[in-house]
C-alpha cells in the first residue's frame, strides 16, 4: 500500500492502542468525518457547473447518499480520503474564477502527489483534470511550458521520499506500490469459480500462500503471481475477456450472479443492483444533458470516470473501488434533474470573465 492511510492508522494506534476497540472506533470516526466533509467540495463543484440552487440540493444528496454513509463505516481503507481528494482536485480546475498562476500549478502538483500516495488509481484522472486546466490557461494566456514543468516537478518531488524508502527496502525503483501481479492473479480464477474474487488465493486468507510470501519475499512473490496469472490468461484468453466484461458490468450495475450459493455470501447484492444501476443511469442522463448544452466539464468527468476502472476490469475489484468517483457521479446525477430553468446567456464554465463581456448582465440577473 501507499503510505498516507497506513500512517493515519499508525497515528491512531499510537494514541489508542494497536487493534483495540477504541482504535477501531477512532478509525471509523475518521472515515465518517472525511466522507461527511466531502459534501463541501461536491457542493462547490455543483455550484461552478450547475449553479447555486443545484449546489445546495447536490450537497443534500451527498449527505444522505447511501454509499457515502454505509461504506465508510464498513471498512478501514483509504477510499474515503481518496474521495475527498479527488473532489477537491476536480473543484480546483472547474472554478470559474481560477487564474491558474504559477502558485496554483505548484500547489496542484503537490496535491496530486498526495492523492497518488493515498490511492494510486486516482492518477488515472490526472491527465483529464490537468489537461482541462491547461486548456483553460491556453485560451487565456497561450503559455503552457512553464506551468506544466512546475506541476510535473512538484508532483515528482512529492513521490521522491516514498520512492527512496522503497529502493532502500527492496533495492528496486517502486514509485508507488508493487501489487499488480497479485491483483492480476486474484482476478484470473478458474472457470468453475462462482464469485468475482478468489480471496483464498491471497496470503491473507491462505496459510500456504502466506508461507510462500515469507519464503520468497515480497517482490519475488509478486513476480511469481504475475507469471501464474499470465499463464492462466494465455491458456484461456476467452474466459479472461468474458470475466473482464462481467467485472465491468458488476462495477456499474452491481450485478454478478443470482446463483443461490453466491447470494448466500453476498446477500446485499439484491437490493444493491437496482440502486447501483439507477445511480449509473442518472449519471449518464446528466452527462447527456451536459453534452447537449456543450458543457466541457462533463467530458472531463466522464473521461476520468471511464478511465479509472480499466485496470480493475483486467485484475480484481471490490464494490468500494468505485466510490472515489461517486462524488462526480452525484453531480452528474443532480444535473439529470435540472428542469424548467430560465434561459440564460450562453456562458461556459471554461470561459474567463474578460472573454465573456457580452450577456454577462443578463446571465447574472
Amino acid at each position: 500500500m501507499t503510505p498516507v492511510y497506513p500512517l493515519i492508522l499508525a497515528a491512531i494506534f499510537k494514541l489508542f492502542g494497536v487493534y483495540t476497540k477504541l482504535s477501531a472506533a477512532a478509525a471509523l470516526t475518521f472515515n465518517a468525518l472525511v466522507s461527511a466533509l466531502t459534501c463541501t467540495p461536491v457542493a462547490l463543484i455543483a455550484y461552478e457547473c450547475l449553479g447555486a440552487e443545484q449546489a445546495v440540493s447536490t450537497a443534500w444528496i451527498w449527505a444522505f447518499f447511501p454509499y457515502a454513509v454505509f461504506f465508510p463505516m464498513e471498512r478501514l481503507w483509504e477510499t474515503w480520503l481518496a474521495t475527498l481528494l479527488i473532489a477537491v482536485l476536480c473543484w480546483l480546475v472547474v472554478r470559474r474564477d481560477a487564474r491558474f498562476g504559477l502558485g496554483f500549478w505548484a500547489g496542484y502538483g503537490a496535491l496530486w502527489s498526495l492523492a497518488a500516495l493515498t490511492s494510486p488509481t486516482l492518477c488515472s484522472g490526472m491527465p483529464f483534470f490537468v489537461g482541462y486546466a491547461l486548456y483553460r490557461l491556453y485560451r487565456k494566456e497561450r503559455r503552457l511550458m512553464l506551468p506544466t514543468g512546475i506541476f510535473a516537478l512538484m508532483f515528482a518531488a512529492g513521490l521522491v521520499p516514498w520512492t527512496v524508502r522503497n529502493y532502500e527496502k527492496f533495492h528496486h525503483v517502486i514509485p508507488l506500490r508493487d501489487g499488480f501481479g497479485m491483483a492480476l492473479q486474484l482476478g484470473t480464477p478458474s472457470a468453475h469459480a462462482y464469485h468475482w474474487q478468489q480471496n483464498n488465493l491471497g496470503p491473507w486468507h491462505s496459510d500456504a500462500e502466506w508461507n510462500e510470501f515469507q519464503r520468497l519475499g515480497e517482490l519475488a512473490y509478486m513476480q511469481r503471481e504475475q507469471r501464474l496469472a499470465d499463464a492462466a490468461i494465455e491458456q484461456n484468453p476467452r474466459y479472461f475477456i468474458t470475466t473482464s466484461l462481467r467485472r465491468a458490468l458488476f462495477l456499474w450495475t452491481g450485478y454478478w450472479s443470482l446463483d443461490r450459493t453466491y447470494l448466500s455470501e453476498e446477500p446485499m447484492d439484491l437490493p444493491n443492483i437496482p440502486m447501483c444501476t439507477a445511480f449509473t443511469v442518472l449519471a449518464l442522463m446528466g452527462f447527456v444533458k451536459a453534452f447537449r448544452r456543450g458543457q466541457p466539464w462533463a467530458f472531463v468527468f466522464a473521461s476520468a470516470m471511464l478511465s479509472f476502472p480499466l485496470v480493475f476490469y483486467a485484475t480484481t475489484l471490490e464494490r468500494y473501488y468505485r466510490r472515489p468517483w461517486d462524488a462526480l457521479m452525484v453531480v452528474l446525477a443532480a444535473n439529470a434533474f435540472r428542469f424548467g430553468h430560465r434561459k440564460r446567456a450562453k456562458v461556459h464554465v471554461w470561459q474567463e470573465p474578460n472573454l465573456v463581456l457580452e450577456g454577462v448582465g443578463s446571465a447574472s440577473s
